[in-house]
């Protein structure tokens, strides 16, 4: 983490003063930009790769849970708890479709307010508001 943080703002910062401050040396520093990937890298690349590909399919539904249970459906091996860093890790979250609420009656029988401002010739602005929708503990 130390040393991506180098890296990204290494246009911002000299390397010598950022190294002193995060305590690592700057030839740790350029061993890990010459390093390789690692195999669990390059593994989770791919799984990345399937777990975008099932989300996608099922409409951007599914959390860890079923895409682990997908994958492992196809054939893959694999922890739940790696499924939901991964997704985390790269912003994917199921996304959860709200259901829809009946908030206006229009069929009563009550009587329809007088509109006062005209009855009395107002001209100035008018200032209006409406509150669509507030729950009470009547329902």
């Amino acid at each position: 983490m130390k040393y991506l943080f180098l890296e990204n703002h290494r246009d911002s910062y000299r390397l010598t003063e950022m190294c002193k401050v995060l305590r690592v040396s700057r030839s740790g520093y350029y061993a890990w930009r010459e390093r390789k990937p690692g195999k669990r890298w390059n593994e989770n690349e791919l799984l990345l790769g399937r777990i975008r590909e099932i989300y996608e399919k099922n409409r951007r539904v599914y959390g860890s849970p079923r895409i682990t249970e997908a994958l492992r459906e196809q054939g893959t091996r694999c922890g739940k708890n790696r499924i939901a860093r991964l997704m985390k890790e790269n912003g994917i979250r199921a996304e959860v479709k709200r259901r829809f609420r009946k908030t206006t009656d229009s069929r009563h029988e009550y009587a329809l307010a007088a509109n006062l401002l005209i009855e009395d010739g107002y001209k100035g602005p008018l200032w209006a508001s409406d509150i669509t929708f507030v729950p009470t503990n009547e329902g």
